[in-house]
């Protein structure tokens, strides 16, 4: 896929979305959906097959026995690959983040493109309230 593939899937996904600025998400990168802030990465020169999502966790507590932060690790252990997402610490910010990679083609519709960010939203907000209640499974959703 190329940069102009890659700007009308993104308006065709903003518009499935029912987003006011269909433009946002494929020239800036950034959406947000059901409450949560994603990112959207797409580079042709390295890796033209894919993209990549961000999305923002919120911040890890950085109490003395690091709690938070080995259950957010501790996700990645339930996480069949990164097809799936994987979480990390943005070390600027101290959020907790959900990364997960998309295989894109030239066959890749708006609406693929679109469920998979729903997709992405609703297992960032599962993985917010696990952090969030420390009795809650670290069950990553699929």
């Amino acid at each position: 896929m190329d940069e102009t593939q890659f700007l009308a899937l993104c308006r065709h996904a903003s518009s499935a979305l029912g987003l006011a600025d269909i433009e946002r998400l494929g020239t800036h990168g950034h959406l947000d959906i059901e409450g949560t802030h994603l990112v959207v990465f797409f580079d042709e020169t390295t890796t033209p097959d894919q993209m990549r999502f961000y999305a923002d966790l919120g911040p890890v507590s950085s109490d003395k026995d690091g709690k938070q932060l080995r259950q957010l690790l501790g996700f990645n252990l339930l996480s069949p690959g990164v097809a799936s997402g994987v979480c990390a610490l943005d070390p600027v910010s101290g959020h907790g983040l959900l990364v997960v990679t998309l295989w894109v083609d030239a066959d890749t519709s708006g609406d693929q493109l679109a469920q998979a960010l729903l997709g992405v939203a609703t297992q960032a907000k599962a993985l917010r309230h696990a952090l969030a209640e420390p009795s809650v499974p670290a069950g990553v959703p699929a």
